[in-house]
Formats: structure tokens, C-alpha cells, sequence
């Protein structure tokens, strides 16, 4: 022990001398020391085999892994492929022996319950697509050129295979050496939810090979790389982003966390904002560019669905359960048009968002609108029609920015009830102030809301001599605010 503390004042005094920081030998010692990559994981009963690794090992270490709780996770003893079996916590310690010294390295697992099927269930659904797919299996006596494909042996590479055809065709044909490495549809579906059908309709068995055809309906509002960086933020596999897709993966992740706040209505609202800010909507517009994240994001130019999957994306990315909507939406001039929007869940409650209908046309700089930011149902389906079904409801109107605005603020139906709202109004300022400005909202027609108040001012303008001005501003579903001022002339 004295001579292990005479020798570290010496390496001591002689770092000094040189001018070498003491911690870098203690963090050169450490680093020198085995240690997990990651000290805590969270899976859920249906996640794929994780590979517990470790840094720092010598060439010539020998490590062997052993679970603290066999009925929360099993590991495979010289690999280290850990397996959930059922929700709870356990933790997996590496024996590491290398340069003639043993380390112990632990990491820490998580398992939760998984939404949907677990991963024996998924297991048994595959065999019994495969015994179904026997059945109906057409034996053709001959065999295949192969020069004319390249034959699958793997269940990874028909994963990659599937994900990669599904983003280009409704049908395609995968040839593989045995029926048993297909997954069931239903697990292909929740690897990759971009895909919202998949079928084998049909297979063909020659003497060397398996011929299996694939029938898919991919989610048509989204384009190659938004399909696939939609199945990486289900399954957290990367490896299957082409070089164009890893690129708008890596700036959507990068500004996913710029925009998170300290909560989660602060991260819905930083994205809201950032999209309104940073977007235009066109004034004329042809091709799918429009259309695309990619080009919202260096462009700052999209149509509503450019609008909605952004905003999709940078929410789920941080974590925060999004939805896009399609359907139609009727415009303030009667318009009705196709139309796409969101809903997000932020505090266990679904909320409907149109960022496009926030964002001021034609643009206006600096300006966000929140006429559109976090409604209830019963308001945004005045002018929304959704075509999709099963949809959350969103029934809360806690977090509106537009409902606390207007919540004091009086409202009419009517056109009667704004004259006599008015007419009251006026009598103020003709009988005892000398100037008075109020605000209202119309819920009826814009346009004979804005007659209405006219016809009021013209009237009381000819019969006092008052003077008056008037501004009128869209409130989204609460109706048109109208600002009145009226004084003595």
C-alpha cells in the first residue's frame, strides 16, 4: 500500500513538473476499465433482442453475462442478447476478465407492457401465417434461374426487404429459401406503421426456391423518407434509412430537441410557432415539393399537409403522441376544400391543431395566430370534416390560447343581437363619455356581420354626426372579432 501511494506522488510530482493535468491519468486509468454503453435500458415485452455491449475490452477478455431476474429478462450467457419476458425491472452484470484482472459491469432494464401483442404472441401469430400460407402454397415442378433474383435466407434481410419495397409498390414478390422467415403481416405492420395493410396473397413453391407475393397499402400522404423516418420512430432501427433519409431523420431529431420545452404544452407550442414562423403557404404552387417535409424544412414553403406532417414528426420525436387528419375544411369565403391537420395528446388529453389556418396568408412576419391551437372537437368541426375514423376525441378546452383571449369577451349569434349590443354601446359615449372602444364576436356569415355593424355606425354617424372607424379580424372558430370605435364628432 506504501509503495502504491510513494508511487503515485511521484507520477505526481512528475506531471507537474511537465505540466500534465493529474486527471488525465485517473481518466486514462478509467477508461481503461470495461464499462456498458448504456447503464439503463427500457424495453417493452414485444421489443426484438437487445445486445447488451460493452466498451474498453481487450482483445484476449472473456465476458460472460448472467440475468438477476430470469422472469423479467433471460441472456444469453456468452452473447449477451437479452430477451424480455414480462414487465418489471431486473438487471443484466457482465464478468469481464482481461490483462489478468475481473471487472463487473451491470446494466439496468425496464421492461413495460407493450401496446399491442407480446413478442411469444407475435411468434405464434408468424407460425400460423406460415401453416396458412402451406396450405395454399401452388408447387411448381421446375426451378428458377437465379440469375433473375437474388434468393433471401435471412429473416433481416426480408425485414429490410419489405420496408424498402412497401415505400414503392402495391405489389411486389419476395423470394425467399423457406416460408418460415416471414414475421406475420401484423407485426410487419407495427415494425413499420407506415404501412396500414399488408397481405401474402399468394405463394408459389418451386424446387429451390419460394416465390411469396405481397400486397401492401402504404400511408399515401407520405413520401419515401417520410415513410420510412415514420417506421424509425415506431421501431428505432436506422439501419434501414437510406443515405437521403438519414440526413432529414438526423434534422428532424436535431430540431425536435431544440424545440423541447420545459413541458409538454411548451414543446407543442415552441413547434407550432416554429412552423408558422419559418413556413409560407403559397400563393400558386405546382409538383409534390409542396407536399414534402424535406422541402418545408429548407424551403419554408408547404400546403396544409406539408404544414401537418412536420408538425407530426417534431412532436412524436420529442415524445408526444400526434396524429395527422385529413378530410376537408371550409374556408371563410365558403370555400370548401381537402384539407390536413393534427391532433396531439399533451397531459393525458387529445387537442385538434391546424397550423396552417394559424399561419397568416399572405405571410406575415413575426405574426403566429393561435385561432386553431388546441380545440375541442365541438369547435374545429364547425369548419373541419375528417374522413378518417376511430379518431381520440378531444373534448378539453383547458389549453386554448384562443378560448382564454375571447372568454370575456361578449359573442352574438345574431345580427339583431350585434345591432342592439351595439346601439346600447354607442349611447354610452353620445351621453356621457366622449370616447369609447369595444370588441365583440360574431359567430354568424363575416360578411353579414361586417353589414351589420356598418349599417349601425352609418346610422348613428347621420343622426349624432359621431365619428367612428371600425377593424375586423378572423377568430377562427369563435367567429370574426370586430373592434369599434366611436366618439363624439
Amino acid at each position: 500500500m506504501k509503495k502504491n501511494r510513494l508511487l503515485f506522488v511521484l507520477i505526481f510530482v512528475l506531471a507537474l513538473s511537465l505540466g500534465i493535468s493529474v486527471s488525465s491519468f485517473t481518466d486514462a486509468n478509467a477508461a481503461t476499465k470495461p464499462a456498458a454503453k448504456k447503464k439503463k435500458v427500457t424495453l417493452t415485452t414485444a421489443s426484438e433482442p437487445y445486445t447488451m455491449k460493452i466498451k474498453n475490452l481487450a482483445e484476449d477478455a472473456v465476458v460472460t453475462f448472467k440475468s438477476s431476474n430470469k422472469k423479467i429478462i433471460t441472456v444469453n450467457k456468452k452473447t449477451g442478447v437479452v430477451k424480455p419476458v414480462a414487465e418489471g425491472k431486473a438487471s443484466v452484470k457482465a464478468t469481464v476478465k482481461q490483462n489478468g484482472k475481473t471487472y463487473k459491469v451491470k446494466t439496468t432494464f425496464t421492461v413495460t407492457k407493450a401496446a399491442g401483442p407480446t413478442a411469444k404472441e407475435y411468434k405464434e401469430m408468424a407460425a400460423a401465417t406460415v401453416k396458412e400460407l402451406e396450405k395454399k402454397a401452388e408447387v411448381i415442378n421446375g426451378s428458377l434461374d437465379p440469375s433473375s433474383f437474388k434468393l433471401i435466407s435471412s429473416q433481416d434481410v426480408v425485414d429490410a426487404y419489405i420496408f424498402n419495397e412497401c415505400k414503392q409498390w402495391a405489389r411486389f414478390y419476395l423470394y425467399i429459401s423457406d416460408l418460415s422467415l416471414l414475421r406475420s403481416p401484423e407485426e410487419y405492420m407495427a415494425k413499420y406503421p407506415a404501412i396500414i395493410d399488408l397481405q401474402f396473397t399468394a405463394v408459389k413453391k418451386y424446387k429451390n426456391v419460394v416465390v411469396v407475393t405481397v400486397d401492401d397499402v402504404p400511408a399515401s400522404s407520405l413520401y419515401d423518407d417520410e415513410y420510412a423516418i415514420d417506421c424509425v420512430m415506431a421501431n428505432g432501427d436506422t439501419s434501414l434509412l437510406n443515405s437521403d433519409e438519414l440526413k432529414l431523420y438526423k434534422k428532424l431529431k436535431a430540431l425536435a430537441e431544440e424545440l423541447k420545452g420545459k413541458d409538454d404544452y411548451t414543446t407543442v407550442k415552441n413547434i407550432h410557432d416554429y412552423i408558422v414562423l419559418n413556413t409560407e403557404y403559397p400563393a400558386s404552387f405546382s409538383g409534390d415539393n409542396v407536399h414534402m417535409v424535406s422541402y418545408t424544412l429548407s424551403n419554408g414553403i408547404a400546403v396544409c399537409d406539408g404544414y401537418a406532417k412536420t408538425f407530426y414528426f417534431l412532436c412524436n420525436l420529442n415524445g408526444i403522441e400526434c396524429i395527422m387528419v385529413t378530410g376537408t375544411a371550409t374556408n371563410s369565403s365558403g370555400k370548401t376544400e381537402s384539407h390536413a391537420w393534427n391532433k396531439v395528446k399533451i397531459n393525458g388529453k387529445w387537442y385538434a391543431v391546424d397550423i396552417t389556418w394559424d399561419d397568416p396568408y399572405p405571410d406575415e412576419k413575426g405574426r403566429v395566430l393561435y385561432n386553431y391551437f388546441l380545440l375541442a372537437d365541438k369547435d374545429i368541426n364547425k369548419n373541419h370534416v375528417s374522413s378518417m375514423k376511430n379518431l381520440p376525441e378531444a373534448t378539453d378546452k383547458d389549453l386554448g390560447i384562443v378560448y382564454q383571449e375571447y372568454k370575456d369577451t361578449p359573442s352574438f349569434d345574431t345580427t339583431d343581437e350585434v345591432d342592439k349590443y351595439m346601439s346600447t354601446r354607442i349611447d354610452e359615449v353620445l351621453g356621457a363619455k366622449y370616447d369609447l372602444t369595444f370588441t365583440f364576436l360574431f359567430t354568424g356569415n363575416s360578411n353579414e356581420g361586417g353589414e351589420i355593424v356598418k349599417d349601425v355606425l352609418y346610422r348613428y354617424a347621420e343622426k349624432y354626426l359621431c365619428g367612428f372607424n371600425m377593424k375586423s379580424e378572423g377568430a377562427g372558430t369563435m367567429g370574426t372579432k370586430y373592434e369599434v370605435r366611436v366618439y363624439k364628432g
